[in-house]
């Protein structure tokens, strides 16, 4: 075997099937009637020739002297004799499976298809095509036995072919012959889905080796089949509903030998989490009993913090606890915030943050929503136009610049204030809001103004920089949110999590809230149901979740 020699060893030209006629015969010495010789992954490429001569065939040259071992030795093969084939063979049945369908000669043959594996050069394979040619022809000529128009001779560096001429051995395809010893089809019956696995996956595949006749098999009990290698072909997959391969970058043959566990480990587990996940039953509609009320401005948006909150929130997904997420940030921020804590498709509305609600609920009837690929969406308060009214009237009168008038981009106003461009974006993001950028001159934004605003529902808040008005009220849209669910669901249990004076709104809404801070923080806060956690971000989190008994 090309294992046991090691990839210095491989010359076919001298590699012998000597030994494994030893083990035939060793067995014989043990009285086995029945002997299963299973061909494939061989170093040899001798046409059986060396087993045969540890049973007494002997193969001569043209001075009558017995040719050497190794497929090196083939064409100098002039004669035959069997004489001396222990006669026990007779009395044994010898079934041979083999991993291939190949011929001895040829295109197809074992030389061309196998022979550069096990170590040939191009001018070794001339030799032995040349050799092979000529034992066929020896054998034919004195024993009219036709080993090159046989099924399988090739199979082993021709060992097939050689067993079936001297000894009779009946061969099979040897996939075949496995499966049905195991009742493989028994067992398919049963199952669902079929995985097989082949180091590389091409024509020598399709030659009958294992992954092949799973498939066949697969096919005919209508199975749905998936093939894992190290290598794929492009082309030629249809046996297999879909194919992977376990590299996951470029890499040499010898790093995915290497890592071959590790890699398959990783792909197989990926194609299990695909298939539990497409094929999971639905789960049943059920009402909704409990609902956690997230400000999101409690924690860091970095990376790191975000990722770790994600994996805090996992309790809540697995036993499918809705989430009311509020926030200050424009929608863009809050689903990108989402998406990192692994929240899809959740109902938004602009600075009110968004309501996830898990798959088995029964489907929320919501009015007065507009619906797209990412989120639904529902405005709270005076309506985008309105407000860009109002900005540009002020923009006019004042001398002073709207953000969203078309003759000013990102890049204009990160130069005015001299921030990032990302967060220039940031600001002219806000759907129901505007922002106005100071002028030199003093501002006409006086209380009048305000009050003006404040009548249609509008705040006004001030930075260095610029103004910005719209409706920031957090509290109105996510009592909306409680409202609409305790309608559907008047048994539901409402907790709330935040970290500052804003959310006291919304800490009386909710039967019981958690108040992320330091000790010497608490006191601006003030709520008969509040808990006091001394943490913050996923550590203060973990902590509320523990005290719901919902972090198991």
């Amino acid at each position: 075997g090309t294992r046991r020699i090691g990839k210095e060893g491989l010359n076919p030209l001298i590699t012998t099937t000597y030994g494994t006629g030893q083990l035939i015969k060793a067995a014989l010495d043990e009285g086995c009637e029945k002997i299963i010789v299973g061909l494939g992954g061989s170093a040899t490429v001798d046409g059986g020739v060396g087993l045969l001569q540890a049973l007494g065939v002997v193969f001569l040259d043209k001075d009558g002297e017995p040719i050497g071992f190794g497929g090196g030795e083939l064409h100098k093969i002039e004669s035959i004799n069997r004489n001396g084939l222990d006669s026990r063979i007779r009395q044994t049945e010898i079934i041979v499976p083999c991993d291939v369908n190949n011929y001895l000669l040829g295109e197809r043959g074992t030389v061309e298809t196998f022979a550069e594996q096990k170590g040939a050069t191009p001018e070794m394979m001339e030799i032995l095509e040349e050799g092979m040619t000529q034992y066929a022809l020896k054998v034919w000529e004195e024993f009219r036995k036709d080993i090159v128009n046989l099924k399988f001779a090739g199979a082993a560096g021709g060992t097939a072919g050689g067993m079936k001429a001297f000894l009779g051995a009946k061969l099979l395809q040897g996939s075949r012959f496995v499966l049905d010893e195991l009742n493989f089809d028994e067992a398919l019956k049963r199952a669902d889905l079929v995985i097989t696995a082949e180091g590389k996956l091409d024509f020598q595949t399709f030659g009958g080796k294992a992954p092949y006749e799973v498939s066949i098999r697969a096919k005919r009990f209508k199975k749905s089949i998936i093939a894992i290698a190290g290598q794929v072909p492009l082309r030629e997959v249809e046996a297999f509903d879909a194919v992977f391969s376990i590299m996951n970058k470029p890499m040499t043959i010898g790093m995915a030998i290497e890592n071959a566990e590790a890699l398959l480990h990783t792909t197989a587990l990926q194609i299990a989490k695909l298939y539990s996940k497409i094929t999971q039953p639905k789960p049943k509609q059920k009402a909704i009993e409990k609902l956690l009320i997230l400000n999101l401005d409690a924690f860091d948006v970095d990376e790191e913090t975000l990722e770790a909150v994600a994996f805090t929130l996992l309790p809540l997904k697995r036993q499918q606890i809705p989430m009311l997420l509020y926030s200050r940030k424009t929608k863009s921020e809050i689903l990108n915030i989402c998406e990192q804590l692994a929240i899809f498709q959740p109902f938004v509305a602009e600075n009110g943050g968004a309501l996830y609600v898990p798959k088995g609920y029964l489907k929320l009837e919501l009015d007065g929503f507009s619906e797209n690929d990412k989120t639904m969406e529902l405005p709270f308060g005076t309506t985008k136009d309105f407000i860009e009214n109002i900005t540009e009237k002020l923009a006019m009168i004042s001398g002073m610049k709207s953000l969203k008038m078309t003759d000013i981009t990102p890049l204009d106003v990160a130069d005015i204030l001299e921030i990032e461009i990302k967060e220039a974006e940031r600001m002219m993001d806000r759907k129901y809001s505007q922002q106005i950028l100071k002028a030199e001159q003093k501002t006409p934004i006086n209380d009048t103004f305000k009050q003006l605003l404040n009548q249609q529902g509008l705040s006004i808040l001030e930075t260095e920089h610029d103004f910005s008005i719209g409706h920031f009220n957090i509290e109105k849209p996510v009592q909306y949110w409680i409202e609409l669910l305790k309608n559907k669901y008047p048994e539901i249990e409402t907790f709330a999590i935040g970290n500052d004076a804003i959310d006291a709104p919304i800490f009386k809404l909710v039967n019981q809230a958690f108040l992320l801070k330091k000790e010497k923080e608490w006191e601006q806060v003030h709520a008969d149901n509040l808990n006091m956690i001394n943490a913050g971000n996923a550590k203060g989190l973990k902590v509320c979740l523990s005290e719901l008994k919902i972090n198991n």
